[in-house]
């Protein structure tokens, strides 16, 4: 249904029906027509600006200080937070502003340039700039692996607006050769540790992912299967399965962890490393890198999934998200 709705509103009835109504939802935004209509009007919005005239044209920096109100609870990169700016940077730009995300822990400005900067520049002075006039994202792309007008949006986003820094897209590039040159790789994406039982989205039976995971590999020539998992007993299991032929880049595993800080999500694990916050954003960042250039897809529904999805621009051979 969402396919069907916003496949409508991307043609041209959508720019008729937005263009008649803007006059009655310009300063409501919250309510439920409201929360409807600006949904489908940024979505309408983020298929068709055109990047250099909002670059010419705008009214100038405005922050974006309040974010997700999970937020606060993760300090460091996570995909809740990547998706939720891309929503923040769409509403700034639909409403003549150049967005300037300015979040309580800076994950962005570790890992990203800010969104829209002249060329050849990467910081901007934030002082004094006037801040956003909502605190709550009206557009996300959302439910990405079985909705592809979000995810075609989401590409397009992530590529325009969201560019990493220059010292992180070494870091990623140099783990993205070291892993995948010289094989065809199945990316695998199966969460654990705080997706049980917490009610987030239910993984694959790890019986099932392995035996699909194999006829991949044999029907389609895979050698190397790249595991994307934050929990050591699913590395493990596919290890077992698959001796030789797992790659994985560098990480800290949260499974034990978990069990000896006594905590319940991964967002309240701390490592004894410098710079840890950093270094898990880090690692976590570069595995969806790896996960969006590999040759095929097969993953539970997350986080991860999701923005590989985007990343990776229709160019897998194949792919599935359960």
């Amino acid at each position: 249904m969402l396919n069907v709705g916003l496949r409508i509103i991307a043609t041209p009835l959508g720019s008729v029906f937005f263009g008649v109504t803007k006059p009655l939802f310009r300063n409501r935004t919250t309510g439920k027509w409201a929360d409807a209509w600006w949904y489908g009007y940024l979505f309408w919005f983020a298929r068709r600006y055109k990047l250099d005239k909002l670059k010419k044209k705008n009214k100038g920096y405005r922050l974006v200080k309040k974010l997700t109100s999970n937020y606060d609870f993760f300090l460091f990169y996570n995909t809740v937070f990547h998706l939720d700016c891309l929503g923040h940077i769409v509403y700034e730009l639909s409403q003549g502003y150049l967005p300037v995300i300015d979040d309580t822990w800076h994950v962005w400005d570790q890992f990203f340039v800010q969104p829209v900067l002249p060329d050849g520049q990467t910081e901007i002075d934030k002082t004094d700039l006037p801040v956003s006039d909502v605190e709550e994202t009206l557009y996300t792309p959302q439910s990405l692996p079985f909705c592809k007008p979000n995810r075609i949006v989401a590409s397009r986003l992530l590529r325009d607006f969201c560019r990493l820094r220059p010292e992180v897209n070494a870091y990623i590039q140099d783990e993205i050769h070291e892993l995948l040159d010289g094989h065809r790789v199945l990316g695998v994406v199966r969460r654990g540790t705080d997706y049980v039982g917490t009610g987030m989205a239910v993984q694959p039976e790890m019986e099932a992912m392995v035996r699909e995971a194999r006829q991949w590999m044999e029907v389609w020539n895979y050698d190397r299967i790249y595991l994307a998992t934050e929990d050591e007993r699913i590395f493990d299991q596919f290890n077992a399965a698959f001796p030789g032929q797992i790659l994985v880049n560098k990480r800290s595993y949260y499974d034990k962890a978990m069990t000896e800080q006594n905590v319940k999500w991964i967002g309240q694990v701390h490592f004894q490393r410098e710079n840890d916050n950093y270094l898990k954003g880090l690692e976590y960042l570069s595995s969806i890198y790896i996960l969006s250039s590999c040759q095929a897809l097969l993953a539970g529904f997350c986080g991860a999934s999701n923005v590989a999805l985007a990343l990776n621009e229709e160019r897998y051979e194949h792919w599935k998200v359960y």
